[in-house]
């Protein structure tokens, strides 16, 4: 006759409880990390996407244009740091070794794994934040109201004619010529009467806007040219 197991021989089953305790462990465990690489996932994906998308739309303009170079480049560097946070993250993988068949040194190392996960996914994401908030910044800088009214006027030099000299000599007082003055544009110069802005220095008795006409004027030009 076989011998009938005793119930103190230290085997038993697990009580519903205990069975369920390691269950929602393994679950939650096994949810964090899906989490936390699934939230990195998006963050590679998002920062792929913006990049592309602010490429597309800040390449219309030319860096030289634009109203500030850096401004335009530092979403780039931002969208990197969250790139490369992120792929960070992924990479953490729950550490095998030294094999341990302890409970408490298991759950340490999920414990430490999910953590660092969670913390390079937060840097990740803080830096998509902050590229999308600048590269809004950018492209609204770049072409929202007001971008096509910065200052476009261009510095000119006017040599008078007798007649010229005596009209703006009546207005400012002295001068020298040539007369400098700015316009708003280049072709300006060649038009039936020219319009400069002087200042206090060209025009002692106040800066302010001379109309000369073309009688007034033997050669104009651009001060570059």
């Amino acid at each position: 006759m076989g011998e009938v197991p005793h119930e103190d021989d230290g085997l038993r089953s697990m009580y519903f409880s205990e069975k369920l305790i390691i269950d929602t462990y393994r679950n939650a465990g096994t949810s964090a990390f899906t989490s936390a690489d699934g939230i990195a996932d998006k963050i590679v994906t998002a920062a792929f996407s913006v990049g592309t998308a602010y490429v597309a739309v800040i390449a219309l303009v030319s860096p030289k244009d634009s109203v500030s170079p850096l401004l335009v480049t530092v979403p780039f560097v931002l969208l990197a740091i969250a790139l490369g946070c992120a792929l960070r993250a992924q990479s953490f993988q729950l550490q095998l070794e030294p094999p341990t068949n302890s409970v408490t040194v298991i759950s340490s190392r999920v414990a430490a794994t999910i953590k660092s996960k969670r913390k390079w996914g937060t840097g990740a994401l803080i830096a998509l934040i902050l590229g999308l908030v600048i590269a809004g910044w950018a492209v609204y800088e770049t072409y929202g109201p007001g971008a096509d009214e910065q200052d476009s006027t261009i510095t000119a030099q006017i040599w008078l004619t007798p007649a010229g000299m005596e009209l703006v000599t009546t207005a400012c007082g002295k001068v020298d010529d040539p007369l400098v003055g700015n316009v708003d544009e280049a072709k300006a110069l060649s038009s039936g009467s020219v319009t400069v802005a002087v200042t206090t220095e060209t025009c002692k008795q106040g800066g302010g806007t001379l109309v000369l006409p073309r009688r007034a004027i033997a050669v104009a030009k651009t001060a570059a040219g």
